[in-house]
């Protein structure tokens, strides 16, 4: 496992946290399956999350009640994005 699979692997327990905290299990669970795959050894899990973050109805339409937790959700979001890009350039 390289160093950007595990930055990936240590930021998504946090965006699961906010989103559990915001009373989200949907979109919690579906980022804790992507960790879960990718900590496996799953390269799918990589390819889930990518997936999660595009298109219409997607975690980047997702609002945070909490504007200061939004603002955390965002960021990690977009480090994760970019993390998950990376390792599939890589593959």
């Amino acid at each position: 496992m390289g160093p950007l699979t595990r930055q990936l692997l240590e930021l998504l327990p946090r965006l699961v946290e906010l989103l559990r905290a915001d009373e989200d299990e949907f979109w919690s669970t579906k980022v804790e399956d992507c960790r879960e795959r990718i900590a496996a050894g799953d390269f799918g899990g990589v390819e889930q999350f990518l997936g999660l973050c595009g298109g219409m109805g997607s975690l980047n339409d997702r609002s945070l009640s909490n504007a200061t937790a939004h603002r955390e959700f965002e960021g990690l979001l977009s480090r994760g994005y970019d993390l998950a890009r990376a390792i599939q350039r890589d593959q």
